[in-house]
């Protein structure tokens, strides 16, 4: 085959065909069994030399029909690739094993937290909502864990009501609960909708408590992710600005020391609104690369260049503002980030003497429901705009 330039030896008894063509009608020619016998060996030799190619060895399970295999290794795999920032690979491994038992409880949680850091809200809320379904089926479990990620993706979606109703879910099943990492996680969910809802006075009561308890417990994931909370609702309160900017500082570089990515990430997104020019950008960066260690694709892609546009404006760089807000806000669409890029960008568009390219951009939303985003500081200026033209 070598002789006849269907295979290449590129490197010492290692081959690769030379065209993918070649490989598909051998595929196509090869009987089930034989098939099957294939990717039998293939898994096995890929265990015994790449046990950490959790993709691969996947693909070959499922080629061998060795569904107990693929059912193994998926979560460990899963998991794998949620903790090396490759959440989209996390997601394709998660649905190719949910294909093949889709009440898996804990795939599908992973499923649900892969899709919401590699930005695939719709999968996001479809897998995390089957996950609180089979949590209700098989007991108590981990509902709140189930609720607290659903509100999360709800809010990013923009629809305020599906998160309303959750947290209402989740104030309600605290009235019951002892002291406890349940009642620490619902604590600091209530102080991060608080604080999304600018309502500073909640956020800052509810993360107080959620600190404290998680403290006392030595729950530090939780911990971390309250003092966000804390520290970006008291950063918002004019008498205690230089405070609430403390918090995050401290808190962004704690949760990168411990690889909580996401609590840095979110810790250096909100820090970035206090700071001057200078610190702001190396805060911006900070986020990005921070979210990008940890698979956070909307915040390393959307919000960076939301930020990196905030900044320009600050500057007074109307150019460098519309580029990162016309770069932004087409990587994606159906989300909150992806909705204020767009509001934004038909703020600059005005701004830089555009107007005839305001309407298509707002047009492009145009088919969303109006309630959903009603109330946000965009929309609101947005509608001033056209108005005013």
């Amino acid at each position: 085959m070598v002789g006849r330039r269907l295979l290449v030896e590129h490197d010492t008894d290692e081959f690769t065909f030379r065209h993918e063509l070649v490989r598909d009608s051998i595929l196509e020619s090869l009987l089930g069994r034989e098939l099957r016998r294939l990717h039998d060996a293939a898994y096995d030799a890929l265990e015994a030399l790449r046990p950490d190619d959790y993709a691969e060895l996947a693909r070959h399970a499922q080629g061998a029909n060795c569904v107990d295999n693929l059912l193994a290794l998926a979560p460990k795999g899963v998991e794998h690739y949620l903790t090396t920032g490759s959440s989209y690979q996390a997601l394709r491994l998660a649905e190719q094993a949910l294909a093949e038992a889709p009440e898996h409880c804990q795939l599908r949680e992973l499923a649900a937290r892969a899709g919401w850091l590699s930005g695939k809200l719709d999968d996001a809320m479809r897998h995390a909502e089957r996950w609180l379904a089979i949590e209700y089926q098989q007991g108590e479990g981990r509902r709140t864990d189930a609720l607290n990620l659903i509100s999360r993706i709800a809010f990013e979606m923009g629809d305020q009501d599906r998160q309303r109703a959750v947290v209402a879910q989740l104030a309600e099943r605290m009235t019951s609960l002892e002291p406890g990492e349940e009642r620490a996680l619902i604590l600091a969910a209530l102080a991060q909708y608080h604080m999304l809802q600018g309502e500073d006075d909640d956020a800052i009561g509810f993360a107080e408590d959620a600190i404290e308890l998680a403290s006392e417990l030595g729950l530090d994931e939780i911990r971390r992710s309250a003092t966000v909370e804390l520290g970006s609702a008291v950063a918002r309160q004019t008498d205690r600005v230089d405070e609430g900017r403390q918090i995050l500082e401290r808190i962004a570089k704690e949760s990168s020391a411990a690889d909580d990515y996401v609590a840095a990430a979110r810790a250096y997104h909100n820090l970035t609104s206090f700071l001057h020019p200078p610190d702001a950008e190396e805060a911006i960066q900070a986020m990005r690369d921070a979210a990008q260690r940890g698979g956070f694709e909307s915040m390393a892609v959307h919000f960076y260049a939301f930020k990196r546009s905030e900044l320009a404006m600050v500057r007074g760089d109307l150019k460098e503002a519309l580029a990162w807000t016309v770069r932004a806000h087409q990587l994606g669409r159906n989300t909150r980030a992806w909705t204020e890029l767009a509001f934004a960008e038909a703020l600059l568009l005005a701004e830089a003497d555009q107007a005839d390219q305001v309407m298509p951009v707002l047009g492009e939303v145009g088919h969303l429901d109006a309630e959903r985003f009603d109330g946000w500081p965009w929309v609101r200026m947005a509608e001033a705009v056209v108005h005013a033209r």
